[in-house]
C-alpha cells in the first residue's frame, strides 16, 4: 500500500480488557507493525483508556495508541465509560513528497447515560465542555453533582495519555 498512500494506519481489536497498560507483546508488535511501514496505530478492545506514544522508525514519528477506551458505553466503573476523540495532524511537502506526523492531541470523552420519560437514552459528551457547560448553567442533563465525576474522567484521561505531541513543521 505504501506508493499508494501518504499515510497509513492500522486499526487493531487487541488487548487485555480492562488492563490499564498494554501487554510487553503488544508493544513488541506494534514497534515492528511501525517498522514495516505503518504509520499509525490505533487500538481497541480493553474498554478503557491505555498509553500512547510516538515511536521513532528510521527518520520518521509514528504514533501508537494501545486504546482509546469506550466512546460509547453502559459499563460498571468510570474508567469503563470514558474514551477520547483524537486528533492527529500531518504536514506534506508536495516538493518532496513526503508527509509527516505534525500533531496528536486529544479530547476526553465521557459516556452519559440520562433518563427522558423513563427511557435511558446515551451521549457522549466532551469533559471540559461539558464541565463548561455545568458552570454556565446551560448543560440540560448534567448538574453540578457530576463535576467530581467529569474532573475524575479528565484527571485519569490526561494522567493516561500525558502530554499530546507537537512537531515543529519541518519545510
Amino acid at each position: 500500500l505504501r506508493p499508494l498512500v501518504d499515510i497509513l494506519v492500522v486499526i487493531l481489536h487487541w488487548g487485555v480488557e480492562y488492563a490499564a497498560r498494554p501487554t510487553e507483546a503488544q508493544v513488541e508488535l506494534a514497534h515492528k507493525i511501525c517498522q514495516a511501514g505503518a504509520d499509525v496505530i490505533l487500538g481497541s478492545h480493553p474498554h478503557v483508556i491505555q498509553t500512547m506514544e510516538v515511536f521513532q522508525s528510521g527518520d520518521k514519528d509514528k504514533f501508537i495508541i494501545y486504546s482509546m477506551g469506550n466512546f460509547i458505553s453502559h459499563q460498571i466503573g468510570l474508567e469503563r465509560n470514558s474514551g477520547i476523540v483524537l486528533n492527529l495532524k500531518f504536514t506534506k511537502n508536495f516538493d518532496r513528497g513526503e508527509t509527516w506526523l505534525q500533531e496528536v492531541s486529544y479530547i476526553p470523552t465521557y459516556s452519559h447515560p440520562f433518563y427522558i420519560n423513563g427511557r435511558m437514552y446515551f451521549r457522549v459528551v466532551p469533559v471540559q465542555e461539558a464541565m463548561e457547560r455545568i458552570m454556565e448553567g446551560t448543560e440540560l442533563y448534567l448538574g453540578s453533582q457530576d463535576l467530581p465525576t467529569l474532573q475524575n474522567v479528565w484527571d485519569s484521561t490526561t494522567q493516561q495519555l500525558q502530554e499530546p505531541f507537537v512537531k515543529s513543521p519541518d519545510i
